[in-house]
């Protein structure tokens, strides 16, 4: 099919327009507005190219949303910000440090080359960071107070040192390569960390989170949970639910610190300590250091030449 380009000026008010006109390179806002997009209040310069379904930015950097039929847009290169619209469009950012946000229905973002930004909808969606140092949210609303739309989404953060947050869905994120930071937020998420040294938080309720390879930093949230260290030389503490610490290969450090804990140091030369409350430690593999907390329990130290306290 050959590619179509329509061209029309837009004047400030509701946008409900394909493309715009003006001088290429330029930011331009397009498609139909709504609550959570641009305004239309400030008109537009730039050309879009319509290639069938598919929304096309310029060479400059582009404020584009998606139509209702739209199965595609794509930044193409500088700082571009793109909104899913009403369908379920799928966005590329490609070059630039982008922004990118799913809104209300189950789109599929990724943020390409560049430190980027994804946002997922009120829906479910799947959000990939791809290269770059990428800041993705599975939830969609505000992540530093975990009041988010209860939707389920699926977040990746691919290479560089990303951070990813869970919504009120039951999301799981993935890390992948780079030292990144998994944040559970309020929901029952599943966290796993990749390749790196990665730092993982549990949430408001019950979270399973996997540190894989690395030597990561694990830490339960207030609704426990498991938490798995994988390789490396993993700390993982318990915080303040009652969770389930697994060192698993490497030499650990389990903490059970303020609630009634299981620890379990794996394979390795692990340290376990309790905690204020009762806990039951099992040094298993290795010759391990172990430590009962003020709320006493269990040490078990297994095979090797163990130090309990």
């Amino acid at each position: 099919m050959p590619v179509k380009k329509v061209t029309k000026v837009i004047a400030p008010a509701r946008i409900s327009a394909v493309s715009t006109t003006g001088t290429p390179g330029t930011t331009g806002i397009i498609g139909t507005t709504g609550t959570t997009g641009p305004t239309g209040t400030t008109g537009t310069t730039g050309t879009l190219t319509i290639d069938g379904t598919k929304m096309i930015g310029t060479d400059g950097a582009d404020t584009i949303r998606a139509e209702a039929t739209t199965t595609e847009v794509h930044g193409g290169l500088c700082n571009d910000i793109l909104y899913g619209g009403t369908g379920s469009a799928q966005l590329f950012g490609e070059d630039g440090d982008d922004t990118l946000i799913a809104e209300s229905n189950g789109n599929v973002l990724f943020g390409g080359v560049g430190n980027d930004s994804l946002t997922a909808g009120t829906t479910s969606a799947k959000l990939f960071g791809d290269a770059g140092n990428d800041t993705i949210q599975a939830g969609y609303g505000n992540y530093s107070d975990a009041t988010c739309v209860n939707q389920v989404a699926e977040a990746h953060g691919g290479d560089g040192n990303d951070v990813i947050y869970g919504g009120a869905g039951a999301s799981k994120l993935f890390g992948e390569g780079g030292d990144d930071s998994l944040v559970a937020m309020n929901n029952a998420n599943e966290l796993f960390g990749g390749d790196g040294n990665d730092t993982l938080s549990g949430g408001s309720t019950s979270a399973k989170m996997f540190g894989e390879a690395g030597n990561d930093s694990m830490t339960a949230g207030s609704g426990g949970g498991e938490v798995h260290g994988g390789a490396g030389d993993d700390i993982l503490r318990g915080g303040t639910g009652a969770s389930s610490l697994f060192g698993e290969d490497g030499n650990d450090s389990l903490l059970a610190e303020g609630n009634a804990n299981l620890l379990f140091g794996g394979l390795g030369n692990d340290t376990l300590s309790g905690g204020s409350t009762s806990a039951k430690m099992f040094g298993e593999a290795g010759n391990d250091s172990m430590t009962a907390g003020s709320g006493g329990g269990e040490v078990h130290g297994g095979a090797g030449d163990d130090i309990l306290k």
